[in-house]
């Protein structure tokens, strides 16, 4: 290194704020511990590192100390993948970070909240999402990051990114990033007020939003998600998360489309009228932010304006703008090792500008914004996300013969033969996957004079750590939602009613029960019974086995402490009434031809018993059951 080159490394490390050691990557080579602004041509400081020098890393929950891989279904409309924080979507090797797309199959089940009932969900292919978030932030400085994208530069079906959000935002958690994103914007008036949650018109997050947050997919239902505390903020100070895309990279897709990149800006709040439509470039009538830096093989970026946020159920409603520049690739990016950058300082006289390999892609300043929508070049502590993501449209085969191809943009699935018609090259049969996106490096600079520039997710001037501890439910790992517990009243209801249910099968059981016990037993002594489990219910008047429907006559008349049940079971006789005295009744009963009983030879006069049993051989040639033999008496 020449001696003017090492004075000045050395020079500004003794003016750097010390960064912690661990931040700082060990493999990171002497002579790349400073670079030089392309913007501005001073030399910046080495404040993050990692080389990715070790292999078999992982990055499951809290597995590494700067990232954290993860694993739960992508959010995002359209989105065929499934984030997967394993091994065989993202590890190192080689001396590299590696993140694979997959067609593998990931399944889980939860509750839709819009069927109200549990289901099976599935994607069809797993891919990986490594974020910085709650521990590497910086604000303010230079990005730089090697890498090759994956798959090839005209397959098409993946969509690859590495971008910057603020700290206040998980990314897929739309509990955090509901009225958040992407938000940079720190004054007082209508649209803050009402579509800002963090604003500067309030001293805590606008009430009026925080129950949007309950909406949220990504919520299970036991939590409390309502409460969204400001604590640790400062008070009528506005706040957000807003997003920078270092890239977003797109195979050649379209016939006329070769392979590209978008190095984009997105904040909030936006341009509300005469917006530009999505697909065209703006014409004289509509409005766009004026003073945009373009470099060689770049444009604007006319695919995409941005978008209207907000909870779709409530009026609250606001623009999220993206400023982007599309740039062209070739093959080297996807074949090799490739130098993105972007240079970001935050301020009044701030801007964000994108290089490729040291030449510029695009530029936004802050004048831009300001002169259009107030909008603030961000301010915030940004975390690092790299991923790879598939959509089923973005990077799809376009046009797409529907005539001939019933499987456009619906069937993307690449182990389906009914697919293979709407599916790009990469995809066909799965003959491209796994693909893979390798990082070199990634390592992050800052300028040892500004006060601007930060190191940290919880800086003193925009602090986070308070307000994610206080608002813990929303930032928790992602789970299947579970069934919702039912309201108290319906729990209470439902018990009532179970209750009634049971006593009265219990009474209606109990009743038909006894009333068993007190018909005819189908059996005659000295012969095998028929079925010892046939009764044969001849007698209206055994219905009632415990009297509960007798008048007070017939209660009169039982002569017993068992009422009909004694007499129906013969514990109690008497000489006014026995099994064989139908005085009661006034008339002595026919038998039936094929009844077991046998008439008494005795004869029945009205009013009085006469024929009483005298031997157990009479009781052969009498009238007899099951009752008169279980308790029979020889008198």
């Amino acid at each position: 290194m020449p001696l003017p080159r090492l004075l000045a490394v050395v020079a500004a490390a003794a003016l750097l704020r010390p960064a912690r050691p661990k931040f700082i990557d060990r493999a990171t080579p002497a002579e790349n511990r400073i670079t030089k602004s392309l913007s501005l041509a001073k030399d910046y400081a080495l404040v993050f590192s990692d080389e990715f020098e070790t292999d078999g890393r992982r990055f499951d929950g809290n597995s590494d100390l700067h990232w954290q891989a993860l694993r739960k279904p992508d959010d995002a409309m359209g989105a065929l993948h499934y984030y997967n924080d394993s091994t065989d979507e993202v590890t190192t090797l080689d001396g590299k970070l590696v993140l694979r797309a997959n067609a593998k199959v990931a399944q889980w089940r939860e509750w839709n909240k819009h069927r109200r009932k549990m289901e099976d969900f599935r994607r069809n292919y797993t891919t990986a999402m490594l974020t910085s978030w709650n521990r590497v932030c910086f604000t303010g400085g230079i990005l730089e990051l090697s890498a090759q994208l994956p798959g090839g530069a005209h397959d098409g079906g993946l969509w690859p990114a590495a971008w910057l959000l603020g700290n206040l935002a998980r990314p897929t958690y739309p509990s955090t990033t509901e009225y958040v994103w992407p938000w940079s914007y720190d004054t007082c008036d209508a649209i803050s007020e009402h579509e800002q949650l963090i604003s500067a018109c309030h001293d805590d997050p606008n009430s009026a939003l925080r129950p949007q947050h309950a909406l949220s997919p990504s919520l299970n239902p036991s939590t409390s998600p309502t409460k969204n505390r400001g604590d640790g903020l400062k008070r009528k100070t506005g706040r957000g998360a807003p997003e920078i895309d270092i890239f977003e990279a797109l195979a050649s897709w379209t016939p006329d489309s070769p392979p590209n990149m978008t190095a984009t800006l997105t904040v909030a709040p936006g341009i509300a009228a005469n917006r530009p439509h999505n697909g065209a470039l703006p014409n004289a009538t509509q409005d766009w932010y004026d003073g945009l830096e373009f470099g060689a093989g770049s444009e604007l970026n006319k695919e995409w304006y941005g978008s209207r946020s907000g909870t779709a159920r409530d009026k609250h409603k606001y623009w999220a703008d993206s400023i982007s520049g599309r740039h062209v690739l070739g093959d080297d990016e996807f074949n090799g090792q490739a130098l993105f950058r972007v240079e970001w300082e935050p301020g009044a006289e701030g801007f964000v500008r994108w290089y490729l390999n040291s030449k510029l892609v695009f530029g936004v300043r802050a004048d831009s914004l300001r002169n259009k929508t107030g909008a603030l070049i961000p301010n915030e502590p940004m975390q690092i996300i790299l991923n790879i993501a598939m959509n089923n449209f973005w990077a799809q085969p376009q046009p797409c013969d529907t005539a001939t191809c019933g499987a456009c943009f619906a069937c993307l699935d690449c182990k389906n033969p009914d697919c293979q018609c709407a599916l790009p090259p990469l995809l066909k049969n799965c003959a491209g996957l796994p693909a893979e996106m390798k990082i070199d490096f990634i390592r992050v600079f800052q300028d040892p004079g500004n006060d601007q520039h930060t190191l940290g997710c919880s800086p003193d001037y925009y602090p986070t750590e308070g307000y994610i501890a206080a608002n813990k439910d929303l930032y928790r790992d992602w789970a299947p939602r579970r069934r919702p517990p039912l309201n108290v009243f319906f729990v209470v209801l439902y018990w009532c009613i179970f209750a009634v249910v049971c006593i009265f099968v219990c009474a209606v059981g109990g009743a038909y029960a006894f009333r068993s016990l007190c018909s005819d037993y189908d059996w005659v002594p000295g012969q095998q019974p028929k079925s010892p489990m046939r009764f044969s219910r001849q007698l209206s008047g055994r219905l009632d086995a415990f009297g509960w429907f007798q008048s007070s006559r017939d209660r009169h008349n039982s002569d017993g402490p068992y009422g009909a049940l004694g007499r129906c079971l013969g514990f109690y006789r008497s000489e006014s009434y026995t099994r064989y005295s139908y005085s009661h009744y006034g008339a002595v009963p026919e038998d039936d031809d094929d009844s077991p009983r046998m008439d008494s030879p005795g004869p029945h006069l009205s009013g009085t018993y006469q024929g009483a049993r005298h031997s157990v051989a009479d009781e052969r040639d009498r009238y007899t059951s099951f009752a008169d033999v279980m308790f029979r008496s020889d008198d």
